[in-house]
Parts: structure tokens; sequence; C-alpha cells
């Protein structure tokens, strides 16, 4: 989870630049009676400073005039397309195949974080649209998008989300004679204050911990693949209680990089810390390397 770098061209020149584009003959003047309200409305948006609890939905757009602006980012407009190219291109490599509102899936999409059909001024706001990937733009749909809490999701312009705390955890369970189970959880309540409370907001919203547990047999068995090939790699011939350890070392090893690069509550980071806490785990995944070895000498 990180930050994503605001469009730093002029907001107010992009929506004259996509408004422009429109060739609907019933549109263009209904974009033209709202001109110096969405100016205004534009001011204040910049003025909120990222505090987005206390923008208010402007009530005196008629229906006509309301369609007209949502349907800007409905155009093919060659401006909204060139705003959104620049949008993805601001973003650094290492981020940028990825939504960083769940780590999981790549940003195919844009996220208006201020809902469209509330506030249809800021349909075409560079601020107000934010990469992310479909499954998690629709499950924000779903939900109000503040409540008596706060925001209920964070603004990756907006919002410091690159904090040393961790408020993602997992764990490992043994599920009888199934394969082991990764679950996740925010260690703060929806109602707690500051970043714990609105990381367990989000988490909820977007319902990180069920689409985190559906990945979660994938990365096991990707992590126990790289745990038995880094015993293979270890010098000597330790013994079993020996490799456990190391392994488990690496493991806390590997989460403070990924901790360094991905921030400390993405998913792979709590993962890792999953694995180093659970030795049963890794001896399992040594007797399956041991197994399957064994299976390869006899055939």
């Amino acid at each position: 989870m990180r930050r994503l770098r605001p469009y730093g061209g002029d907001p107010w020149q992009s929506f004259l630049d996509i408004c422009g584009a429109s060739t609907h003959q019933r549109r263009r003047p209904r974009l033209a009676e709202v001109r110096a309200v969405i100016e205004d409305r534009y001011q204040d948006y910049l003025n909120l400073n990222g505090d987005f609890l206390r923008i208010a939905a402007y009530s005196d757009f008629s229906k006509e005039q309301s369609d007209a602006l949502k349907k800007c980012y409905e155009t093919e407009a060659p401006a909204l397309k060139l705003l959104k190219e620049a949008i993805r291109q601001l973003q650094d490599p290492s981020v940028r195949g990825v939504c960083q509102n769940c780590g999981l899936n790549e940003p195919n999409t844009f996220d208006h974080y201020i809902p469209k059909d509330e506030f249809p001024e800021f349909a075409i706001h560079p601020h107000n649209i934010v990469p992310c990937c479909q499954q998690c733009n629709d499950l924000r749909r779903r939900k109000p998008w503040r409540d008596e809490h706060g925001c209920r999701t964070f603004h990756f312009y907006f919002d410091d989300v690159e904090v040393s705390e961790r408020h993602l955890v997992a764990r490992i369970i043994r599920d009888g004679n199934h394969e082991p189970r990764m679950l996740f959880e925010c260690s703060s309540s929806p109602e707690a204050p500051g970043f714990g409370g609105r990381y367990s907001r989000h988490a909820e919203t977007l319902q990180l911990p069920r689409r985190l547990e559906e990945r979660a047999p994938t990365e096991l068995d990707r992590i126990c693949n790289e745990l038995a090939a880094t015993a293979e790699l270890l010098p000597g011939a330790p013994e079993a209680s020996e490799r456990i350890d190391r392994l488990r070392d690496r493991s806390r090893n590997v989460a403070t990089r990924m901790k360094k690069v991905r921030g400390p509550n993405h998913w792979e980071v709590a993962a890792w810390h999953a694995v180093a806490a659970a030795p049963w785990f890794i001896e399992r995944c040594l007797a399956r390397q041991n197994r399957e070895a064994s299976c390869d000498d006899q055939v």
C-alpha cells in the first residue's frame, strides 16, 4: 500500500479540454450553464486539502445538468484518454501495475473517490479519479463512501498510508487433514480512532480478509516451494530444527524487505510474518520436499 502521485496539471484546464470536446447538441448548453459553478467547486476541492468529510453536495444541478456532467467521463474524448494515461504514467513503476486498494489485481480502471452520482461536478476532476482494479471499484460503489466514523477507504493521492504501523495480520492454521489455511484480519476495529480504524474500514469495505483468504492457497504453495528451494542451499548439513530456525529468520527478512517496498500493510508482508510464526508449517514444507524427492528417486 503506497501513495500515488496526483496529476500535476491544472484540473480546471482539464475540465475545459474535455468538455470542449463534447459535440452532443443537448449536452453542450447544459455544460455552459454550470461552468461558473464548476469552477468554484474545483476551488472547493482544492481547499479541502484531503479533508473530504467537510464537503457537501451541490443541490442546485438540474437532472439534465447532472447527466451532462457525468457523461463527460463516459465520452471517448482524446483529452480524457490523455488525462488517464498521464495519471498512469505519473506513478512509480513499483506501484503502477498493482491496485493499491487491495494489492492483488491490475489497476485496469479508475475509481471516483467522491462518487460522481452524488458529486457530478467532480466526474472528470483529475484528483478524483484514482487508478484501481475493477473489483475494488465495484465494492466501493456498494457502500457509502463515508459514515459517522469518517471516510471508509483511503484516498491514495492525499492520505498518508505509508505509516510504520502494522494493522493487517495473518496467521496460518491447521485445518484437520486438509491443507493449511491462511487467515487475514485487522488488528483494529472500524470504530477505532486514527489510522488503525481507517485501515479497518478500508479493509471491511473492500472485503480484503475474504479476498486475501481466497488468494492464500496459491501464495502458501509458492512460499512452500521457495522455502524448500532455500533449504537445499543452506550450507553444511544442519539438523532439522536448525533448518527450520534459519528458514524462520529468512521469512522475517523477506517480510522486512517487502515492507520497505510495499508498505507494512501489504498482504505479502503479513503472509511472510505468518510463516515466520508457524514453524510447523515450515516443517511441513520440508517434509513435502522430502516426499517429492523420494518419489523422483523411485521413478
